[in-house]
């Protein structure tokens, strides 16, 4: 397994311009043509959290227990939990279809495939650090105090970006040989939006469910995201630590099925 994960780095550090320039090319493609180009990647953020607070405050008047006592807290905290799960969902969405959409790059023996997972990796990341920055300003705005917390976010979203990583060369992978995977993964998303604590809290809901809540893989990302960005705690160190190692065994585990089924893509396709 070591040799599978310095296998992915190394691979992952040989090809890092190509990645860049094609990330960077997937990002800008999607706003070609748009009259405002790469800026609706601030205004699409800003947006969803405009709506969020006036639906959540003003109509629904939500509550959020254990909340900070701000005007704001809810749609905040409800921010964190759908800039994480965007961020997921973005990422096995496209996995899907990955290799498909690039059937050209198949047949091309030279090309790494596995560095897709990385473009696409990269391209949603971008989209997601756009909107956690969309939300500190917001907190800012909303009279919250700058915390030296805030500094921990990179540390709690890079096993989350290791897991989906894994995640997305095994769903890539599969996805050549079995085509409805592609609409699975669609429900699967949906089904993750409400079955991670996304629109409450793991304390929040019913105790025999708790457990179920626990050993979904957005749960610990999206509490630790609120703890450093709204609650201004320290990130749970113990907690991440079994995270880290369980990213990184879920990160060479797909590098080592993805170079497995790799060998039939030109086969199926």
């Amino acid at each position: 397994m070591i040799q599978k994960l310095l296998g992915a780095l190394t691979s992952a550090s040989r090809n890092r311009e190509l990645i860049g320039i094609l990330a960077k090319r997937e990002v800008e493609a999607r706003y070609r043509g748009a009259l405002m180009g790469n800026i609706w990647a601030f205004i699409n953020p800003l947006i969803m959290l405009t709506i969020y607070t006036l639906v959540f405050k003003f109509i629904f008047k939500a509550k959020w227990a254990n909340a900070p006592e701000t005007d704001f807290a809810f749609s905040q905290l409800l921010f964190v939990g759908m800039i994480v799960h965007s961020l997921a969902g973005e990422v096995l969405t496209r996995s899907t279809t990955m290799i498909l959409n690039n059937s050209n790059y198949v047949k091309k023996i030279t090309f790494p495939l596995d560095i897709l997972a990385w473009i696409t990796m990269e391209s949603a990341l971008v989209h997601a650090l756009i909107s956690f920055f969309i939300l500190c300003v917001f907190l800012i705005a909303t009279s919250f105090p700058i915390s030296i917390t805030w500094l921990f976010l990179p540390m709690i979203l890079f096993p989350f970006c290791l897991f989906l990583l894994g995640i997305s060369w095994i769903v890539a992978a599969f996805g050549v040989y079995f085509r409805d995977l592609d609409q699975i993964m669609g429900l699967v998303v949906t089904a993750l939006l409400f079955l991670s604590p996304v629109f409450y809290s793991v304390d929040s809901a019913p105790l025999p469910v708790q457990p179920f809540l626990q050993v979904n893989p957005l749960t610990l990302i999206i509490e630790q995201g609120r703890a450093v960005l709204i609650y201004q705690q320290l990130p749970d160190m113990s907690a991440l630590a079994l995270y880290y190692a369980f990213a990184f065994f879920v990160f060479m585990l797909g590098f080592q099925i993805f170079s497995k089924l790799r060998r039939g893509f030109t086969d199926v396709m």
